[in-house]
C-alpha cells in the first residue's frame, strides 16, 4: 500500500490514514462508541472529535451516531468520493476547506492549475508548511488520488498534465 512507502514521514502531521480507516469502520457499522472508536485508530478522544467535524462540515458526510447500536453510521444514501476526476473544470469558488491538510491539497491543485506553484520551497513556505510535508501531500496526490502532477523545470513550477478537479466531499446515490 501506499503507506508503507513513506514510513519515514510523520503521520502525526497526517490525518488521511486514520480518517480513511475511520470512514471504512463507519461505512461497515463497526466503529463502536466514541471511545472504542478512538482506541481502534489509536487516537485521542479530542482527535476523534476532529475527524467527526472534518466529515461533518467539510465533506458535508451526514454523519450520525447511532445510540441503538452503539457505532457511527452514514445517515442517508450515498459515499463519501475521494477522488480525481479528469475533464471537470476547475471552480476556484468551490475550493478552501477549514481545514488545514484538507487545504493545502486543494491549493497546491489550485496552483499548479495556474502553474504559479514556484519550487518546492517557494511553494511549501507559502502553504505555511514544512518542505517534508509537502513532498508528503504531492506523493498523497499523485498516487493515492491518482492526480497527474509533475514538476516542469522549464517554468520552475508543478503543473497538471490534464484538467480536471479532486473531489472530497459526500455523493447522494
Amino acid at each position: 500500500m501506499f503507506y508503507n512507502k513513506l514510513k519515514n514521514v510523520r503521520f502525526r502531521e497526517m490525518i488521511f490514514e486514520n480518517l480513511k480507516k475511520f470512514i471504512y469502520l463507519i461505512e461497515n457499522q463497526r466503529s463502536g462508541n466514541p471511545r472504542e472508536a478512538a482506541r481502534k485508530l489509536a487516537v485521542s478522544d479530542r482527535t476523534l472529535s476532529n475527524y467527526c467535524q472534518i466529515l461533518k462540515n467539510e465533506l458535508l458526510a451526514p454523519l450520525v451516531y447511532d445510540k441503538f447500536r452503539e457505532t457511527y453510521i452514514f445517515n442517508g444514501s450515498g459515499r463519501l468520493v475521494w477522488e480525481w476526476v479528469e475533464g471537470e473544470s476547475l471552480t476556484v469558488d468551490s475550493l478552501g476547506f477549514k481545514n488545514k491538510r484538507l487545504n493545502c491539497l486543494n491549493e497546491i491543485i489550485k496552483r499548479a492549475f495556474f502553474r504559479n506553484t514556484g519550487n518546492v520551497k517557494t511553494l511549501a513556505s507559502s502553504l505555511g508548511i514544512s518542505e517534508r510535508n509537502l513532498h508528503y501531500y504531492i506523493e498523497l496526490l499523485k498516487l493515492e488520488f491518482n492526480v497527474p502532477l509533475y514538476f516542469d523545470r522549464k517554468i520552475n513550477s508543478y503543473v497538471l498534465q490534464t484538467s480536471g478537479c479532486l473531489y472530497f466531499r459526500w455523493q447522494e446515490n
